[in-house]
């Protein structure tokens, strides 16, 4: 569906080639919309045009995913990030190309991740935090940062609490702010904390009401 503000109404906006849930979309720099994975559809994408309100195939995925995140670097290429795939959770990383429609792979995360979080810093790093890994199941409280310069990722210091299917959010200051998620079958609906690129390091933020 569509919305248009100046109507305040909603109009179908084409449909998907694919059945998907747990994917991705992500608002590309030509305005085009990319779907990634999901289930049932793990290793197609498919492009949204805003213009012409259609859908046409993107180039398949090398690694079939869902659970995962999808990130635009500041080059405006597309960082694929974990998930789970057909062996659990997988710590491979994908690049997408929107000028040639090609992927390629990027250098593999240190830990395997699914349901964590992607956030672009001001250094167009990528900082990648918590997560879930199966055999064994875990929440994660590793966080790695992804340099698009050098195609290498660093550590990224240790989260106050394990999390995942938290949200993160890139704050006016440069620190990013975690909320929310689950720990160990635990949920933790107001526990925050919060990450500081200058310093590497985590602190916990006042918790919500």
């Amino acid at each position: 569906m569509r919305d248009t503000m100046a109507t305040n109404m909603w109009y179908a906006a084409g449909s998907l080639s694919y059945e998907r849930v747990e994917h991705t979309a992500t608002l590309l720099l030509s305005g085009q919309v990319l779907l990634v994975g999901g289930s049932t559809s793990g290793d197609t994408a498919e492009l949204y045009d805003t213009a012409t309100y259609t859908w046409s195939a993107a180039s398949p995925l090398p690694t079939a995913r869902k659970q995962h995140t999808a990130t635009q670097l500041l080059s405006g290429k597309l960082l694929v990030v974990g998930g789970y795939g057909p062996g659990g959770a997988t710590a491979s990383v994908d690049l997408y190309n929107p000028a040639t429609n090609t992927w390629s792979a990027a250098a593999p995360l240190t830990t395997a991740r699914r349901f964590h979080t992607a956030t672009r810093l001001r250094s167009g790093q990528v900082l990648v935090t918590g997560g879930y890994i199966t055999n064994p199941d875990a929440a994660l409280n590793s966080a790695e940062l992804y340099d698009p310069a050098t195609n290498t990722w660093s550590a990224a210091g240790t989260l106050i609490q394990t999390a995942y299917n938290h949200t993160a959010t890139l704050l006016q200051s440069g620190q990013v702010l975690l909320a929310g998620g689950v720990t160990n079958a635990t949920t933790y609906p107001t526990y925050a904390q919060l990450y500081d690129p200058s310093a590497n390091t985590w602190s916990p933020a006042a918790s919500a009401y």
